[in-house]
């Protein structure tokens, strides 16, 4: 007896799903709204070249995902655990690019779309500093009298590109030996940059207050990968104004 329930049930629900439109609707909206699906990629959108980072689409239970880097070669991890994770390392490139980072899920029921996020890919040529670390003779305007020593060391707020000078400036300072300055290293094309910035320890100049250093006229400074010479142009500044340019030229010891 009950079998025979269970089965007039059944037919008795087949009959009205086939003869009710707004059932026969209700089902296909439903699978309308599972197949339109919509992800996005969050992760860095500014690179360096060269390093590591993580980028993610929007988890789904069931689905699976497949990355892939398009502009510029790149290493990729994909989260055996959460597929929808992936550790990305662009490859080098010496100038900014604008690449796309693009992961293609599948769903459940068979379905796959595409997701791309632009990037833009800082170009970055990778430096061992810490060749540069050292104790060095300092020479302003090439000349010979004014040889003084200072060490150059690691910035640690700038990991990538940064050095200090310590004793920066001995000679233009009258003998005063506390002055710091910070500069920029750039291995793509061997630059050297020198943000304007008050140097550091000189906190009176021949009465005239704090000193002053930027490249002149924005020109970037050298430096020799090999024998690990820096020099550059730097405006002199004081509370007064400008009072000229110095070349700063370090040969390391």
């Amino acid at each position: 007896m009950k079998k025979n329930l269970v089965y007039l049930y059944i037919i008795m629900g087949a009959i009205l799903m086939s003869c009710d439109p707004d059932a026969t609707d209700f089902l296909e909206v439903n699978q309308s709204e599972i197949t339109d699906f919509y992800n996005e990629i969050s992760g860095e959108s500014e690179p360096f070249a060269t390093d590591t980072y993580t980028y993610k689409a929007e988890p789904r239970t069931g689905s699976t995902f497949a990355w892939e880097v398009k502009g510029i070669e790149a290493s990729i991890m994909q989260n055996s655990e959460f597929p929808f994770i992936a550790e990305i390392t662009f490859g080098n490139s010496s100038i900014d690019l604008d690449v796309a980072v693009v992961v293609t899920e599948t769903t459940e029921w068979g379905e796959s779309k595409m997701f791309t996020d632009s990037v833009n890919i800082i170009g970055f040529c990778p430096l061992d500093l810490d060749q540069f670390v050292g104790t060095y003779t300092e020479y302003l305007d090439d000349d010979p009298g004014s040889e003084s020593t200072v060490t150059i060391e690691r910035n640690p707020d700038d990991e990538r590109f940064g050095l200090i000078i310590r004793s920066f400036g001995f000679g233009a300072w009258s003998g005063q030996t506390e002055g710091s300055l910070k500069i920029s290293l750039d291995n793509c094309d061997n630059s050297v940059n020198v943000l304007t910035q008050v140097v550091e320890g000189i906190e009176d100049f021949n009465g005239s207050g704090p000193v002053s250093v930027g490249l002149n006229d924005n020109v970037k400074g050298t430096f020799d990968p090999d024998t690990k010479e820096i020099s550059f142009i730097g405006e002199v500044t004081v509370a007064d104004g400008p009072i000229g340019e110095v070349k700063f030229s370090y040969f390391k010891q």
